[in-house]
């Protein structure tokens, strides 16, 4: 309580800055990348404490992060953004177990398992460059990184769609089966 802000160390701020966001009492805490500069065992306490934090009062969470296995760890829904927009969303359960984008596909692949036999994740990598921001490429922005895309892509931004349950895609190729309520009529004309 006596020292300042300098002499503590990344995982005492992390907790300093949770106390903070708790005194208020709020019924949700937005923690963005919550643990991107810590070492792997401060990382694991900050978890730790986040995760007991919420089941203890009920608290929301939105966690905005890179880190998928954060994610993965503190999530019940998981939202996957790509240059700004939702491709896919759905339990933890629904987007890591079966990817339907393939840009979630990609970021799945990419993370690395200790366990040397456990399943390897489907899907392919994500290869290309991204495009800028500022003029994003026309139709779905995942188009020019996709090795699905084809002409539609250009043309049509992709709706979110059902998949199962509560998992949504945003995609015209999506890797999983699709509701049935949700494919396009035989014959219907695509605008």
């Amino acid at each position: 309580m006596e020292r300042y802000p300098h002499e503590l160390s990344g995982g005492q701020r992390q907790r300093v800055n949770l106390a903070r966001a708790l005194a208020l009492d709020p019924a949700v805490l937005v923690a963005d990348e919550p643990v991107s500069a810590l070492d792997v065992s401060i990382r694991s306490q900050v978890l730790n404490l986040m995760r007991a934090v919420q089941l203890e009062r009920g608290l929301s969470s939105v966690v905005i992060s890179h880190d998928l296995a954060v994610v993965r760890y503190l999530a019940d829904r998981v939202g996957v953004m790509y240059l700004g927009k939702l491709v896919e969303t759905g339990t933890t359960e629904e987007v890591y177990g079966a990817p339907a984008h393939p840009y979630t596909a990609g970021l799945l692949a990419a993370v690395p398992d200790a366990d040397p036999q456990a399943p390897q994740p489907r899907g392919e990598r994500v290869r290309g460059e991204l495009p800028s921001p500022i003029d994003p490429p026309s139709g779905c922005r995942f188009r020019t990184r996709c090795a699905l895309a084809d002409d539609l892509c250009a043309q049509a931004e992709p709706l979110p769609r059902p998949v199962t349950g509560s998992h949504q895609v945003a995609c015209h190729h999506p890797l999983q089966p699709l509701e049935p309520a949700a494919t396009p009529l035989k014959g219907a004309s695509r605008s």
